[in-house]
């Protein structure tokens, strides 16, 4: 989280400029008591119930402006350009830890303005990663990739079939 949060601050700002946001990590157990006591202490409930009830699999990272979660106050398109900054941020450190990512996105411009989507597909353009993104309409798209001169295919899918073009 140390190195996290600085790349998504520095991501938000890109996305999101003045806005203040912050992340949380809430472990999925309290941390007063030491992890392996507590499935020890839970074992048999567990096992009745059939999983486990703590530990790192119930963690979770809660984005809060000031003392509300963030939903309270972004709008729909804010929220997506939050949770952008977040898993591109996170892409920036895999890459700079040698990884080689994938990156995929489901309707991009859904819920974005022209210049919101046009900033991120100039980020994603950018990134060393192989980037699949997904859209309802293509141009929507594609006109920013052309804009800004950046090489792009274009897919076509329907009822299973693919077209290029």
């Amino acid at each position: 989280m140390a190195r996290w949060e600085p790349s998504w601050q520095q991501h938000l700002q890109d996305f999101l400029p003045g806005v203040d946001l912050s992340l949380d990590y809430v472990p999925g157990w309290d941390t007063e008591t030491a992890l392996g006591a507590l499935l020890t202490e839970q074992w048999s409930k567990d096992t009745e119930r059939g999983f486990t009830q703590y530990g790192p699999h119930r963690a979770d990272l809660r984005i809060r402006a000031g003392n509300v979660p963030a939903s309270e106050v972004l709008s729909r398109g804010q929220r997506k350009l939050a949770l952008f900054a977040l898993k591109l941020s996170q892409l920036s450190l895999l890459e700079g830890l040698g990884q080689r990512c994938i990156l995929m996105v489901d309707d991009l411009a859904s819920e974005l303005d022209a210049e919101a989507r046009s900033r991120l597909l100039g980020y994603l353009a950018k990134s060393p990663s192989q980037v699949f993104v997904t859209a309802i309409d293509a141009e929507a798209v594609a006109l920013p990739l052309r804009e800004a001169n950046q090489e792009y295919k274009l897919f076509h899918v329907e009822h299973g079939n693919i077209q290029e073009g």
